[in-house]
């Protein structure tokens, strides 16, 4: 087996098993039941929450690909992250989906390195801008935790996110000798282009602005699907307690961040009152709904194949 293959059987039987040991120990049938209970007027809202999301992520990525002076349309930009969504949500993660917006990307560029580069900044931004948000909530969530575990957790979370970011500034001043290794270069080379980045007003508000919005879109998303589920919960505690969530399910240990996302969003909500299963049901609830949104990515995909699998056929013509 691959080492490729692996990793991803490794995270496939992971999720499961986080599934399972929230499913068994939380009334996982009851949450299902409250989903289906969804009315139609919250589904239209709720996917148009999504697509929101979804346009701000492909400007992100239309902003980055600028960086390396790529003019890229919004429709294609929108295609791209459509279809990286489509695979993020299905069964390869978001490494997956990272690396079909890298090949769609490369259909219009010279070169796959340039809308790889522009992916290792996209997801650079989006670590960035859940640690900033994490920092902000951070005075008003630590009260609110009873348990010094889960205190201690949350402060090694943040600890850990600070030190990947303090890397990231170390590795842009790596000596010339270091940078001759292609790894260390490419790594380099992109640090140095996020700090010049945010070295700008402009650059700073393109390189926080959009994930903010996307991480904010996420906490309304959860908002959301409470209310329409009939469950009493405040936006404040989701603005409070919900960004680590989001960063835990972002890491890639996991398949989409199933099982993560529900046993943490659980904890956190619990602080809020809310009870286990009614936080299972907006968080089963939030992964479906990403998935539902992504399905038109996996049409473009497929339809972009029949395309060029019918071109070569009628230049012999």
């Amino acid at each position: 087996m691959k080492t490729r293959e692996a990793v991803f059987v490794a995270k496939l039987v992971l999720s499961i098993g986080l599934i399972w040991y929230v499913a068994s120990k939380f009334e996982l049938q009851q949450a299902l039941t409250q989903v289906r209970n969804l009315t139609p007027g919250w589904l239209l809202l709720i996917i148009a929450l999504y697509y929101v999301q979804l346009s701000i992520a492909a400007l992100r990525f239309r902003e980055f690909l600028g960086v390396f002076g790529i003019d890229f349309s919004f429709r294609r930009a929108m295609d791209t992250t459509l279809i990286g969504y489509f695979f993020s949500q299905t069964f390869i993660s978001f490494v997956g989906g990272d690396a079909m917006r890298i090949l769609r990307a490369g259909r219009y560029v010279a070169s796959l390195q340039i809308p790889a580069k522009a992916v290792v900044l996209d997801r650079a931004s989006g670590f960035a801008s859940q640690v900033v948000l994490i920092l902000i909530v951070l005075p008003f969530a630590l009260p609110r935790m009873p348990d010094p575990a889960m205190r201690l957790s949350l402060l090694l979370l943040v600890g850990t996110a600070i030190g990947g970011a303090a890397a990231v500034v170390l590795v842009a001043g790596l000596p010339g000798a270091f940078r001759q290794f292609k790894i260390f270069g490419a790594v380099a080379d992109i640090a140095g282009r996020v700090l010049r980045r945010i070295s700008t007003s402009r650059g700073f508000a393109a390189f926080f602005g959009y994930s903010l919005a996307i991480n904010l879109c996420n906490i309304f998303l959860f908002f959301t699907f409470g209310t329409a589920l009939g469950i009493n919960l405040e936006f404040l505690d989701c603005l409070v307690l919900l960004p680590p969530v989001f960063f835990i399910s972002m890491l890639p240990i996991s398949v989409s961040g199933w099982g993560v996302r529900e046993g943490a969003a659980i904890i956190a909500l619990g602080v809020a009152g809310v009870a286990a299963s009614d936080a299972l049901a907006i968080s089963v609830s939030y992964g479906l709904g990403l998935i539902l949104i992504s399905l038109p990515g996996g049409a473009l995909w497929l339809f972009g194949r029949r395309k060029s699998a019918r071109t070569p056929e009628a230049a012999d013509a």
